[in-house]
């Protein structure tokens, strides 16, 4: 089964509060000290069969009781029928609900409910299998063995001990599962297992011959030598040899990176072994200690295990870990007053940028993004920017062209906010006409923009182009223009085109040298049409500034921009 919800109460910095949707990935970002932690923590001890919180856990140390909720979906038909009929699991999900009471210094007490109005006390007769009541302690396993096995992966991790055979280590949780599993080992304990009952029945006797003779009140003695463990049968020693050497070195003693993914490629292993087994991996800053290309990779095989099966659920502060965890869900964990709360970011992780005290710049590569329609376009504004925004270069904010008119009819804003939801376009009119309305697919986009934070900007005029000025199109391409040349409707690069091949190429019979451009140093096409560059349009503007002239509706524009920062 799936944990899907999951609330604590009364837990550490924890009031009361929790994750309303739990899905296979899940991000937890906030501040230091905020209480992400804890919440893993919580749902680790949920989900552990015996587990219990420290006496110290108790919210404020003044709560008398802690109380954590889980509902689980995929209730197997299985297990359905083996629950009493107080316990209503029709809808595929099983709610499961934990107290535990303060105790003083001794372990808090526990105990377990389930259902949904929580009226089932899991006890004896819980579980019904083939007609036979069960005790509590077996009906707790029964429940528990359908549900997912919690691995928790704390921030601090030490290696060296982690890798022992010890009780509730990383190595013993991850790796024995696997040994046991193994059919061929299996096969082999079994037969051992026969062996030493049979040395133990023996063994038994000859005890018993000699204490029955001693004492009068014993009848018998029976040595039981219990289930072997593989696990607790060998002492692994895990070693490493790198390419620059030949020497093996314990793999505590590579450094923390190594460390965390060995302990990724022992998680993959047990996601391999057990396919159709669940469980939840609680993991503290997976990216900690790794460099950006190591995180990816490490954010790329958590997805993975998420997709086969497995849930995830991590904190982190990376950016590569909140920008690029896929269809994952982030929450923002908070604390105040000495209280963490949670709530999910369902629009957009972005939204919790500033809480966080970052800038998105911090996430992504620029804190805006301006959309043109193609390269000519963006390289202008870029030119009028610098002119006309003071410390445009310390902004931050990104012109990106949209590859040219072409592309902008299958443009998706949504696509684009899943970037970066800061963003804006500046796009042409393509009216011919001062009564026309502008193109269907630029009208297009500004209906999508709507109900997003984007926003459109579309020119007044036809295109950029139709803001030059006679002065700078005559410095720049050496014509000899007027002011009535540039009109706000007018196919602008064509009539420079037209313009040119008139000024510069002269009859149509020219010689290579006599079409030759002195202003733009091109050599002319038969077909005069080619011979006005739209890449010189930025020298165009600049010239223009240059002589003190502007584009004001642009400043406009650049003014909404800088505003939003």
């Amino acid at each position: 089964m799936q944990l899907t919800e999951f609330h604590a109460e009364a837990f550490k910095p924890i009031e009361e509060d929790g994750f309303e949707s739990i899905e296979e990935l899940s991000v937890l970002i906030g501040k230091n000290d905020a209480g992400k932690s804890s919440f893993l923590e919580a749902i680790r001890i949920f989900l552990e069969e015996k587990g219990k919180p420290e006496p110290s856990h108790f919210h404020m140390r003044e709560a008398e009781e802690i109380v954590f909720s889980g509902r689980f979906d995929g209730v197997p038909d299985e297990l359905s029928e083996q629950l009493t009929d107080s316990v209503d699991t029709s809808d595929g999900t099983l709610k499961i609900v934990r107290k535990y009471s303060e105790n003083g210094e001794r372990a808090p007490s526990r105990t377990t409910l389930l259902g949904e109005d929580e009226q089932e006390t899991l006890g004896s007769g819980t579980i019904v299998d083939d007609g036979e009541e069960l005790n509590k302690v077996p009906s707790r396993e029964r429940i528990w063995s359908y549900l997912p096995e919690p691995i928790y992966i704390p921030a601090e991790r030490n290696i060296s001990e982690q890798t022992k055979f010890k009780s509730d280590t990383w190595i013993d949780r991850l790796l024995s599962p696997l040994l046991n599993d193994s059919e061929s080992l299996s096969a082999k304990r079994e037969s051992l297992e026969e062996e030493l009952q049979d040395e133990m029945g023996d063994l038994s006797d000859l005890i018993e011959g000699r204490l029955v003779s001693r004492m009068d009140s014993i009848s018998e003695v029976d040595v039981d030598p219990g289930a072997i463990d593989l696990g607790k049968a060998f002492t692994p020693s895990i070693t490493v040899k790198d390419n620059s050497t030949e020497t093996s070195v314990p793999v505590g003693e590579r450094g923390s990176g190594v460390g965390s993914m060995f302990v990724l490629s022992l998680v993959e292993a047990y996601r391999e072994r057990h396919v159709d087994e669940g469980y939840l991996l609680l993991f503290e800053e997976p990216g900690v200690w790794l460099h950006p290309e190591a995180k990816r990779e490490m954010l790329g095989s958590l997805k993975q295990i998420a997709r086969s099966g497995g849930q995830i659920m991590l904190s982190t502060h990376s950016p590569i870990f909140i920008d690029r965890r896929g269809r994952g869900d982030v929450h923002l964990v908070q604390r105040e007053d000495g209280r963490t709360s949670v709530r999910m970011i369902d629009e957009d992780y972005l939204s919790a940028v500033e809480e966080l005290g970052a800038r998105n710049s911090d996430i992504l590569q620029s804190d805006f993004v301006i959309y043109t329609e193609g390269p000519s376009d963006a390289s202008i504004l870029r030119t009028v920017a610098r002119e006309y925004v003071e410390d445009w270069e310390r902004k931050n904010i990104t012109i990106q062209h949209l590859g040219g008119t072409g592309n902008i009819r299958s443009c998706n804003p949504e696509d684009l906010e899943e970037i970066n939801h800061n963003f804006c376009f500046l796009l042409d009119s393509d009216r011919r006409h001062e009564d026309d309305s502008p193109s269907d697919a630029v009208q297009q986009i500004r209906d999508d923009c709507r109900g997003l934070r984007a926003f459109v900007h579309i020119l007044e005029k036809r295109e950029i182009e139709n803001y030059f000025s006679s002065a700078g199109i005559n410095q720049t391409l050496g014509l000899e223009v007027g002011p009535d040349f540039i009109g706000g409707y007018d196919d602008i690069p064509e009539k420079l085109h037209s313009e040119i091949a008139e000024t510069h190429i002269g009859e149509e019979g020219a010689s290579v040298e006599e079409r030759q451009c002195d202003a733009c140093g091109s050599i002319a096409a038969p077909d005069a049409g080619r011979q006005y560059d739209k890449k010189r349009g930025a020298e165009i503007v600049e010239a223009m500034y240059e002589e003190g002239e502007e584009i004001t509706e642009l400043h406009g524009f650049l003014d909404r921009v800088t505003d939003r920062l």
